[in-house]
């Protein structure tokens, strides 16, 4: 990852400065303007499109956390050079100096005075926690304006820095943030798109020749797999993994956002070539957000990877009867991952070695931090029906409505599908006194008639069945089972009677 958001951007940017000026015939201030513009990835873009391909969370954690890394980085080499051209273009070599190192300074202490001012604020007052997220995005703006105001083009510069510095402290608002910028990020990428669209000049756009295409094909292409297979040489990166991500890199929000600004100043000022940057960054976004976009998963089976779903239950909520369940089916070769954001309760799931994640599994699906490629199936049951039904929900992209188990808590029914006669607290209570999971080969020779006939299995619970070929399938009602021969009925019994 270090070399990817070094050695990776810093090859990106000249590979693509030298395309832009001896390709496109672009200035130099401009192409390095542009370089550090095209060297962001788009979050935004990235992390909807992982949670369409299987692509393992090795690769996406280096995808995601790349184009998080590389966000703030761009706009700060973006807004500096965009500084020297601003006043090498009004002032004297003097002037620069100062004006550049005036513009960091005061971004970096707007930042720290007002987010330990935010922070002490949320921590040590009562704050009301309603009001915490509109503080936020409001300081946010006032910041923009005031530092703007103390020394032209310092405002991104401020935000950026508050941003990286609000993502570095351990603040509980934060999980109130990110869900907000779920909400704001729909709207706002939507909406800066559109702004940016209506904003080019169609006189521009006619201006944009053949070298300007050729530059526009290298940098979707060619330039950023040049520069992630070259950092990554001599690393603990396969070739094949350098080679995928850097066939894929969709740019987003930001650098559209920053062209839009940046490209509008620039012509402001009448420096040369300015009003090329939107047209050119409009360009390579609409492009590498289709092919990128559209290549990702052949290219990944081309290289070998395997891309396709996997036949695996997840479950969210360890308890005592959950952990036994994903046992029996772990011995019967189905994949289970156990998750939970409390680490106690994933006791013994650890002692049992299983596979388990310790997070909050809807918001970690959301942010591309958890790969759920090996898995089809869902099984939702804590002690919160809220909950239950908030992950269902949430989740059904993923998993599809038909592949979702909810367990209610009581006597509610409000689940997406599951038996209504199986409940959370009944299983809870039920463990307690002896009961446990089996599975049962239904075949020619011992039927489903054979299997009621027993004792045992008078009052046994049918939970699922799994398939020859691995798939699950939850019984609906368990009184009425659709099992065929060759499956195996996994039940739950009452062992001790």
């Amino acid at each position: 990852m270090k070399r990817l958001v070094s050695l990776g951007i810093l090859f990106n940017a000249a590979l693509t400065t030298l395309a832009a000026y001896y390709i496109a015939g672009l200035s130099l201030g401009v192409s390095l303007i542009l370089a550090s513009i095209l060297v962001v990835t788009g979050p935004t873009v990235i992390i909807p499109i992982l949670r369409q391909v299987n692509l393992g969370n090795r690769l996406n954690k280096y995808l995601k956390w790349e184009a998080i890394i590389n966000d703030p980085i761009g706009i700060l080499f973006t807004l500096v050079i965009y500084e020297y051209l601003v006043y090498q273009h009004l002032n004297s070599e003097l002037v620069i100096l100062y004006a550049i190192p005036k513009a960091i300074i005061y971004s970096l202490l707007c930042t720290f005075l007002v987010g330990y001012s935010l922070k002490f604020l949320f921590e040590k007052t009562h704050f009301p926690d309603f009001l915490k997220v509109p503080t936020v995005l409001s300081t946010i703006l006032l910041i923009f304006i005031l530092a703007k105001n103390l020394q032209d083009g310092s405002g991104l510069l401020a935000v950026t820095s508050l941003g990286i510095f609000f993502a570095n402290q351990k603040m509980l608002v934060l999980g109130e943030l990110k869900k907000f910028k779920e909400s704001i990020s729909v709207f706002s990428v939507s909406l800066v798109f559109i702004l940016m669209a209506a904003s080019i000049n169609l006189d521009i756009l006619n201006r944009l020749d053949y070298h300007h295409y050729i530059f526009i094909f290298f940098v979707v292409v060619l330039i950023r797999v040049l520069s992630i297979v070259f950092s990554t040489l001599a690393s603990d990166m396969k070739f094949k993994e350098a080679l995928l991500i850097g066939s894929f890199g969709p740019r987003g929000i930001v650098a559209a956002s920053i062209a839009g600004i940046i490209g509008t100043r620039l012509q402001h000022f009448n420096i040369p070539d300015g009003e090329m940057i939107l047209p050119i960054v409009f360009a390579v976004i609409f492009s590498t957000v289709l092919v990128h976009s559209l290549a990702i998963e052949p290219l990944a089976k081309l290289l070998g990877f395997d891309t396709s779903k996997g036949k695996g239950l997840v479950i969210v909520g360890a308890s005592k009867w959950s952990i036994d369940l994903a046992k029996l089916l772990e011995d019967y070769g189905v994949p289970v991952l156990i998750t939970d954001s409390n680490w106690n309760r994933l006791k013994l799931a650890r002692n049992y070695n299983l596979k388990y994640y310790y997070g909050e599994i809807a918001m970690s699906v959301q942010e591309a931090e958890l790969a759920l490629g090996d898995y089809s199936y869902l099984l939702v049951s804590t002690d919160s029906n809220a909950y239950n039904l908030y992950v269902a929900n949430t989740l059904a992209e993923d998993f599809g409505a038909n592949n979702i188990f909810q367990i209610p808590l009581d006597n509610q029914v409000n689940m997406i599908t599951g038996d209504k006669d199986l409940k959370f607290n009944t299983l809870k209570e039920k463990i307690h006194y002896g009961w446990a999971f089996k599975a049962t080969p239904i075949t020619k020779e011992f039927t489903m008639k054979d299997f009621y006939n027993l004792d045992e299995n008078k009052d046994a619970v049918n939970v699922l069945t799994i398939k020859a070929d691995k798939s699950i399938s939850f019984v609906s009602d368990h009184k009425q089972v659709n099992v065929k021969e060759g499956d195996l009925l996994v039940s739950f019994f009452d062992k001790v009677n």
